[in-house]
């Protein structure tokens, strides 16, 4: 009991994705997301085929391109918190 602590407002229980993210959050504006924050994996039945450098860029590009949307769109919204899978 001598390590209890009265906590006004949310407690959240979650791993951090890097070290350097705050650790305390005041007025936060949550984002909850119900899917990772990440680039789609292909579904199992399509097959990719990846033969060159380039074809790897624009993959990679792509890719980038569609977590950046992301990382804006959370923004757009006003959230400085986003909780995700």
């Amino acid at each position: 009991l001598d390590q209890t602590e009265l906590i006004q407002g949310i407690v959240v229980d979650k791993d951090f994705s890097h070290p350097q993210m705050p650790k305390r959050i005041e007025d936060a504006k949550m984002c909850i997301l119900t899917c990772p924050f990440e680039p789609p994996k292909p579904k199992t039945k399509h097959k990719l085929d990846i033969t060159s450098k380039e074809a790897y860029d624009r993959l990679y590009e792509r890719e980038q391109a569609y977590f950046t949307e992301m990382v804006d769109q959370c923004k757009a919204c006003g959230a400085n918190l986003v909780i995700c899978q």
